[in-house]
């Protein structure tokens, strides 16, 4: 049962994972004209690549503060700039460039129709 549960665990794991890296293939396929293997093989590259810098930045890298010239980063290893950055800012700003976007350039048909559908979705209907 052990066994199983990893094994579960496992794939439980991976998809996520697959699934996080394929905006990057895609678009790596698509506006650069990679094919599909290399595109993966890109992707699990940068991502093995960040991985090794955090791990580093618990030894080797440890005096190491790529922003230490900001003052809010002056004693942040690379793991702890990112452990920082995507919540307390990529998603504050993201979460501010999708409401500009949809407050002034998205069409009225489209909020209309979507925000109807929100509606009908919270009343238990489907659209």
């Amino acid at each position: 049962m052990g066994t199983l549960f990893f094994v579960l665990l496992l794939f439980a794991a991976l998809t996520p994972t697959i699934a996080g890296f394929e905006p990057l293939v895609a678009w790596l396929q698509e506006r650069r004209g990679v094919s599909r293997a290399r595109a993966v093989g890109i992707a699990v590259s940068a991502a093995w690549l960040l991985g090794i810098g955090g791990v580093l930045s618990f030894s080797r890298w440890s005096g190491w503060h790529p922003l230490g010239w900001l003052p809010t980063f002056e004693n942040r290893t690379l793991f702890d700039v990112m452990d920082f950055v995507p919540p307390n800012v990529l998603l504050p700003v993201g979460a501010l460039a999708t409401s500009v976007f949809a407050g002034w350039r998205l069409s009225r048909t489209i909020l209309d129709g979507e925000l109807s559908c929100l509606n009908n979705r919270i009343g238990g209907r489907l659209c």
